[in-house]
């Protein structure tokens, strides 16, 4: 979905190199009334955020991915729009965060998507 299509809706930018958990998170955000950019791959999401990133609220990405890993997008992404909040999603539970930092463990129900949207403090509709 473009994001300039639906300004009033809050933009998230959804990275996962595995087809079927992107297509169910874009999907659930989706059905909540969400824009949603979907990237398979960090080169991808880096793409879209230079292109989009003033609209996008909130990066949702797996941490381990082929090539950049979520971490080292997230910090890049944050470099250059600072207002963008990050939503972690993970499938190994020894997998540490930083204080503060919105996780979701793998397999996640879309409840437990919603609550993390909530938690990251960017569901603000503008």
């Amino acid at each position: 979905m473009n994001a300039a299509h639906a300004p009033n809706r809050t933009t998230l930018l959804v990275v996962d190199d595995d087809q079927g958990v992107l297509g169910f998170v874009c999907s659930v955000l989706e059905r909540d009334g969400h824009n949603v950019l979907p990237a398979r791959d960090g080169s991808e999401a880096l793409a879209l955020a230079q292109k989009h990133g003033q609209d996008i609220r909130v990066l949702v990405t797996d941490v381990r991915m082929p090539g950049l890993s979520g971490r080292e997008l997230a910090n890049a992404v944050l470099r250059m729009h600072p207002h963008i909040r990050v939503i972690y999603m993970t499938g190994f539970a020894e997998e540490q965060f930083e204080r503060g930092a919105v996780a979701l463990r793998k397999p996640f129900r879309p409840e437990a998507l919603k609550s993390a949207l909530t938690r990251s403090s960017a569901c603000r509709r503008t």
